[in-house]
């Protein structure tokens, strides 16, 4: 990252690492002599001026109305504060440790930035709930086509504007759409507008469905009523305006969801755009592209993947979940990443066959990158 997005681009880019301090207490902030050796301690030379220290007591300082902050609860506390100490930065990504890309990072963040900056708002919610096949939707115009002809009807399941949920106040922030419904706009509004969020998964209405975290709701006078839509895998470009959004409601309300319900829903309460980004995901066998459709993407208009036989319901699409290139648990991404290094009996296989040569991928989880997998891994 280093190389491909903040040298190559000239500093367009500026990589920061934020770091997790579990088990010890973090120097006071002006004691600038307890930093520096801090530092030296656990970083090497040249990553030390990159990293952000937080830990959970600085956590519950800046947030004590709400008493969960443990990073698979509550992932962007540390972005939101970061974001306000830091107000020069208009988007942040939040990349994990165990991701990896097997093209140029910079090609992929830009080409994601303008594919969603491109993006009309008309039934772009609904777009956002499909995992897109072109084998089955066709191109990217066809199947938005194809969402426009199947959602009249389905209106009153469409998001359209602001959906708050009570125990925020979105006066005056929210952004309100300039036809009541959509049905009545020409598919203009949005297109050329920058993103507030930027997934790299499907968006669905978690509700009802099975998935373990749907009713992680924190402090909001609804409880399990409160409105809220979720995308997995954290990992994001967020604005400073959403951000803000949500460390205001934090401080002012106590309000949280869990990590991956978080940014979305908060898109949904203030009108904010959010695009998911169509990103190749492979396979490690061969599907027939209308039953991977029929798996991946269930439901009527308007509510794919929001009922109990949603692709995100636990223990339900194992067979896909685990073998898929991106994805919050899977074994096939690891396992074709290390092959990429000449691990695991590679060099054997190319000793009779052409080296592996890799499309640009991206490639989540990735976390044994040792050449020798020790016991257990």
């Amino acid at each position: 990252m280093m190389m491909e997005l903040s040298l190559y681009s000239g500093a367009e880019y500026e990589l920061i690492l934020l770091i997790d301090c579990q088990d010890e207490k973090l120097p006071k902030e002006t004691d600038h002599a307890a930093w520096e050796a801090f530092n030296k301690k656990h970083l090497p030379q040249e990553l030390r001026n990159l990293a952000v220290w937080f830990n959970a007591d600085m956590l519950n300082d800046w947030y004590p109305g709400i008493d969960v902050h443990v990073a698979i609860l509550q992932y962007f506390q540390p972005t939101q504060i970061f974001s306000r100490l830091h107000p020069q930065y208009d988007y942040v990504w939040q990349f994990e440790m165990d991701s990896r890309y097997t093209g140029h990072m910079y090609d992929l963040l830009h080409k994601a930035t303008e594919f969603a900056k491109q993006q009309p708002r008309k039934y772009l919610w609904e777009r956002n709930s499909h995992f897109y096949i072109p084998a089955v939707h066709g191109t990217w115009e066809e199947f938005m086509k194809k969402v426009d002809r199947e959602m009249p009807g389905h209106d009153n399941g469409s998001v359209w504007g602001p959906r708050p949920a009570e125990g925020i106040d979105i006066e005056g922030q929210a952004i309100m759409p300039p036809v009541p419904h959509p049905e009545d706009e020409p598919g203009t509004w949005g297109v050329g507008e920058e993103t507030d969020l930027i997934t790299w998964l499907p968006h669905f209405n978690p509700v009802g469905t099975d998935w373990p975290f749907r009713d992680r709701v924190f402090n909001f006078p609804q409880d399990q009523e409160t409105p809220r839509w979720a995308a997995v895998v954290a990992m994001s470009r967020i604005s400073a305006r959403l951000l803000g959004l949500l460390h205001k409601d934090k401080v002012q309300s106590g309000v949280g969801l869990a990590s991956e319900m978080s940014p979305l829903s908060w898109a949904l309460y203030y009108g904010l755009k959010a695009v998911q980004i169509p990103q190749p995901v492979y396979h490690d066998a061969k599907w027939d592209p209308e039953e991977l459709n029929r798996r991946a993407n269930p439901g009527e208009p308007g509510m794919v993947n929001a009922g109990f036989n949603s692709i995100w319901s636990w223990g339900q699409h194992d067979d896909i979940i685990y073998n898929t290139t991106f994805m919050l648990n899977s074994q096939f991404s690891e396992k074709l990443y290390r092959a990429w290094l000449g691990y695991d009996g590679a060099k054997e296989w190319e000793k009779e066959n052409p080296r592996l040569c890799l499309p640009p991928i991206f490639l989540h989880p990735v976390k044994n990158l040792e050449s020798v997998k020790t016991k257990g891994d």
